[in-house]
C-alpha cells in the first residue's frame, strides 16, 4: 500500500492545514477517561472511650489496617474466640494515637475501644455487611437479612473519658472503686465462656475493682471468699449499667412480612464469621 505525501513546496496550504489538525488538542469527545483512584477504606477509627498512656495524657484515635490472606489463616487457627479476637487486633491495629499498637498496649485498652476497633477491622477487610438467616419470632417467615455495622449497628461514646471510666459503689465494707474493664479482663472471661456466670463474675470483679474501703483488692480470694455476695451482685450492676462502644447485642431489623423488629445480636466472634 503506498502512503501518499503531501509537499509543502507544491500545496502550502494543504500542508499548513494537516500541521494544524496534527498538533490540535483532541475534542473533548475523544479525551481517554481520566483515571479514578478507588476510595481508600476508612482506617481511622474514633475510640468511644479514649487510651491513658503513660504520661495521662488521651488519645482518642486509631488507625486500623485491613486483614491479608497470612492474617487470616493466623485467625483460622486460633484455637479459641479470645485467641482469634486478640490475634485480629494484633495483626489489624496499626497505631493508637501515635503510638504503635503492641500487645501490651493492647491489653490495656478498655474493652470498649477494642470492640470499636474489632468492627472496623472488620469493615475495611470484608464490608458493612453481615448476612443473616432469620426467622420472624413473631410471623415466622423466613428470610435472609442483613446488618450493616454503620447504620444498623448503635453506639455509645463517654463524655468525660478521663472521669468516666471509674465508679464507685457503696458496698457493705465501704466504697469501692472500679474501672471498666480492659483488654487483659476481656480476654480472660472470653476464654472462660463455659464456666459459671458466677465464676466470669469473679474475673470481672478482679480484674476491675481495685480497692474497697481503701485496702487494696490483689487476690481472687478478695473477690471469692472475702466479698459478701451481695456486695458483688452491687458491684456487677455498676459495672455492666451503663455499656460504652458498639452494642453489639442491641442490633435489631424490621421483619419485612409483618414490620416487627428482629433481634439479630452479634458477636464479636460473628465479625469474623466465614
Amino acid at each position: 500500500m503506498s502512503v501518499s505525501t503531501v509537499s509543502t513546496t507544491e500545496n502550502p496550504a494543504l500542508a499548513a492545514e494537516l500541521a494544524s489538525l496534527a498538533s490540535a488538542p483532541p475534542q473533548k469527545d475523544e479525551l481517554p477517561p481520566e483515571p479514578v483512584a478507588p476510595i481508600p477504606p476508612d482506617t481511622l477509627v474514633q475510640l468511644p472511650c479514649g487510651y491513658i498512656d503513660s504520661k495521662g495524657e488521651l488519645h482518642r484515635t486509631a488507625e486500623v489496617s485491613e486483614l491479608n490472606g497470612a492474617d487470616e489463616e493466623a485467625l483460622a487457627k486460633a484455637s479459641s474466640i479470645a485467641v482469634m479476637l486478640n490475634t485480629a487486633l494484633i495483626r489489624g491495629v496499626q497505631k493508637v494515637g501515635d503510638k504503635p499498637a503492641l500487645p501490651p498496649l493492647l491489653d490495656s485498652m478498655l474493652a470498649a475501644d477494642r470492640d470499636a476497633l474489632l468492627v472496623a477491622i472488620r469493615r475495611v477487610t470484608y464490608g458493612n455487611e453481615i448476612e443473616y438467616e432469620v426467622t420472624c419470632p413473631h410471623c415466622e417467615f423466613k428470610h435472609d437479612s442483613t446488618v450493616d455495622l454503620v447504620r444498623d449497628l448503635p453506639s455509645t461514646s463517654m463524655d468525660n473519658p478521663e472521669t468516666d471510666r471509674y465508679y464507685r459503689v457503696q458496698t457493705s465494707r465501704g466504697e469501692a472503686v472500679c474501672v471498666l474493664p480492659d483488654g487483659k479482663t476481656q480476654t480472660e472471661i472470653l476464654g472462660s465462656l463455659g464456666k459459671s456466670p458466677a465464676e466470669l463474675n469473679t474475673i470481672l470483679l478482679l480484674g476491675c475493682v481495685t480497692q474497697i474501703g481503701g485496702m487494696p483488692i490483689t487476690s481472687v480470694l478478695d473477690v471469692r471468699e472475702r466479698m459478701p455476695a451481695r456486695d458483688r451482685r452491687a458491684l456487677v450492676e455498676a459495672l455492666t449499667k451503663t455499656i460504652y462502644g458498639p452494642r453489639l447485642g442491641e442490633v435489631t431489623r424490621p421483619c419485612p412480612s409483618c414490620s416487627q423488629d428482629i433481634p439479630l445480636p452479634l458477636t464479636l466472634a460473628d465479625l469474623f464469621r466465614g
